[in-house]
């Protein structure tokens, strides 16, 4: 039996759909961590995140709101590669 060029697009079509089903199966809400703050985010408390950089800082805020207080470890200017943190930064991050 010769398969056509119809035939084969149909079964990537068909292996596709499949995959995507099987890909957000794992995709959900699931159980709160206690150790994370996914807990306090549940019950309406504020998050507090620390970022890297200036660029990062901006979009967690833009993406979390008023859900969550950032922290900016490197300020504006400065360049990452050279910086070196300080005690309380790692505390932040930690």
């Amino acid at each position: 039996m010769k398969r056509t060029k119809h035939d084969i697009r149909n079964w990537y079509r068909g292996s596709l759909s499949v995959f995507l089903a099987f890909s957000m199966v794992g995709c959900g809400p699931g159980e709160p961590d206690s150790d994370r703050g996914s807990v306090k985010a549940a019950e309406g408390g504020i998050i507090q995140v620390a970022a890297t950089v200036g660029m990062i800082a901006d979009i967690v805020r833009q993406v979390a709101g008023d859900r969550a207080e950032v922290k900016g470890i490197i300020g504006e200017g400065v360049d990452p590669h050279l910086y070196k943190p300080t005690s309380t930064d790692i505390k932040s991050l930690q």
